[in-house]
């Protein structure tokens, strides 16, 4: 069991080793300001319904409080603040557990 659970309809996403943060920036944007990343989750609260652990989310960094427990960087956000779930990822794991063809 996860020792981070968060409440609500926060979600708690990491970067894992394996994963290389990607931003992603409108041409005309100051880089400073704006931007996304694209995390994974690895814990949802109870109240999260389109969100689930192992899913890739798209959102705004703004949107999100930054902390670390135990040695480890992690963020926090609002589901409702998310931008979306990257599809490819998901879609094959649900065409996967119905037998369907990818």
């Amino acid at each position: 069991m996860n020792a981070l659970q968060p409440l609500w309809d926060y979600v708690i996403l990491e970067r894992p080793d394996s994963m290389i943060e990607k931003i992603i920036r409108p041409e005309s944007a100051d880089p400073k300001k704006v931007g996304t990343l694209e995390l994974r989750v690895i814990s949802t609260g109870p109240c999260c319904r389109n969100v689930r652990v192992g899913d890739q989310l798209i959102f705004n960094p703004a949107a999100t409080v930054t902390f670390s427990y135990e040695g480890k960087q992690y963020w926090l956000i609002s589901e409702r603040a998310t931008a979306a779930v990257v599809a490819e990822k998901r879609d094959i794991e649900e065409n996967s557990a119905e037998g369907m063809p990818q």
